[in-house]
């Protein structure tokens, strides 16, 4: 038996059963994840069902976001679990700081996660973001820093260089991505080329094709245009 403390809780792990110790409770975990540092770390997953706590979940995301902008898998993880939460407020903060870090850049990224967030904002700040789908957000923007994004907030404008530095690099090149989802497809496989769809999103936002495929498997999958998180 290993043990191990990690943030103040003490993991005991023996064979299959694994039991997270805090204090005098004891929580019995088979599909929620022990920490979401571990769990995070390495995960591909964008919608991150296994996340327990979802409030420490979103503390490192925002702290790998303002440390690597071009961290574009924290952005859309961060936006799926404040779906989750249904926090109309903080989803806008989590878009702003993804508009931003874009720039004029990745047109199909923030069409397709902003078309999941669409249902949790109000209609002022839809219309704000569909205005700036191909515009630059500048951080002097006065209706942007309502929002709330973490890079508004005073003690996080020292990571804005890192952000402005993230614009002009180029993006990877895609690998046919959509030829490859094509063969899931054929094989029933939606929540296959669905990950691959994404992934190859975040790898290169500005592929209009792939997010015009992902918006019709999730009509395929859910009756909707929207990507359904699971509940835990």
């Amino acid at each position: 038996m290993n043990l191990k403390k990690l943030r103040g809780w003490v993991i005991f792990k023996a064979e299959s059963l694994i039991r997270v110790i805090n204090k005098n409770k004891i929580h019995h975990t088979a599909t929620a994840a022990l920490d979401p540092y571990m769990a995070i770390d390495g995960n591909k997953s964008l919608l991150l069902n296994n996340i327990y706590n979802k409030d420490s979940a979103l503390k490192f995301l925002e702290y790998r976001i303002l440390h690597n902008p071009n961290d574009l898998r924290s952005h859309a993880q961060r936006i799926y679990i404040l779906i989750r939460k249904n926090s109309s407020g903080e989803i806008a903060g989590a878009l702003i700081d993804l508009f931003i870090t874009l720039g004029i850049k990745g047109k199909s990224l923030k069409v397709n996660l902003l078309s999941q967030a669409e249902k949790y904002l109000d209609s002022s700040s839809l219309i704000f973001f569909n205005k700036h789908i191909s515009r630059e957000i500048d951080q002097n923007n006065e209706e942007a820093q309502l929002f709330n994004g973490a890079l508004f907030i005073k003690k996080n404008m020292q990571f804005m260089p890192l952000v402005l530095a993230n614009r002009t690099k180029e993006c990877a090149t895609p690998k046919n991505p959509l030829d490859e989802a094509l063969d899931f497809i054929m094989n029933g496989q939606l929540e296959q080329a669905i990950n691959l769809l994404e992934n190859s999103l975040l790898e290169n936002p500005d592929q209009p094709e792939v997010a015009s495929e992902l918006r019709e498997l999730y009509k395929k999958i859910n009756g909707a245009t929207t990507r359904e998180p699971n509940t835990p």
